[in-house]
C-alpha cells in the first residue's frame, strides 16, 4: 500500500498506518490514540461492538493523517 499522505510516494507495510517517516512524524500522544482505539476494533466481539469500536478507531486515523499532512504543508 502507498503512505497515504499527499504527494508521498513510499509504500507501507500490512498494518502500517503510514510509512517511517511520516510516523514519526505523529506526535506521541495521537500515536497512543491510534494504537489504542484498533485494539478496541479488533477486539470487539459481534458485528454491533465492532460498530461501535470502529467510528473512534477511524476517526484517530484520520487525525493522525491530518496532522502530518498540515504539518508537510502544500506540495510544490
Amino acid at each position: 500500500m502507498q503512505c497515504p499522505i499527499p504527494g508521498c510516494t513510499d509504500s507501507t507495510r500490512p498494518g502500517q498506518l503510514l510509512c517511517r517517516l511520516h510516523w514519526s512524524a505523529v506526535p506521541t500522544e495521537l500515536k497512543g490514540r491510534v494504537w489504542s482505539t484498533w485494539r478496541a476494533f479488533t477486539k470487539a466481539v459481534g458485528h454491533r461492538a465492532a460498530l461501535v469500536a470502529r467510528q473512534p478507531y477511524l476517526d484517530a486515523r484520520q487525525a493522525a493523517i491530518d496532522h502530518v499532512a498540515a504539518a508537510q504543508g502544500p506540495l510544490l
